[in-house]
């Protein structure tokens, strides 16, 4: 038995996939691991998500070789989105 919980509307259309779902579950595991499943209506609660880690501000070493890495790049905005992520890279702790 599969127990899933979820909210009014959400718990309708659940039950009227509850064949396929089955199904699927079974055939990506390669067994029949669910014979059926239990619908629990309750309020489903939203992860917060983790918080961001602190970044430390570049060097001006680190900032040159982040622009030399991505200068050759001619999108302006693939090379800004490439510059974040190296900023935010960079930036990280070292353990």
């Amino acid at each position: 038995v599969l127990v899933i919980a979820c909210e009014g509307m959400a718990a309708l259309h659940l039950q009227h996939e509850t064949g396929e779902i089955i199904n699927r579950v079974n055939a990506f595991l390669g067994f029949n691991a669910i014979g059926r499943i239990r619908i629990v209506q309750k309020p489903v609660t939203v992860d917060k998500g983790r918080l961001k880690p602190s970044i430390r501000p570049l060097t001006a070493a680190e900032k040159v070789k982040l622009s030399g890495t991505v200068g050759m790049i001619e999108d302006d905005g693939l090379r800004a989105s490439l510059e974040r992520l190296g900023a935010t890279i960079l930036g990280q702790k070292k353990i």
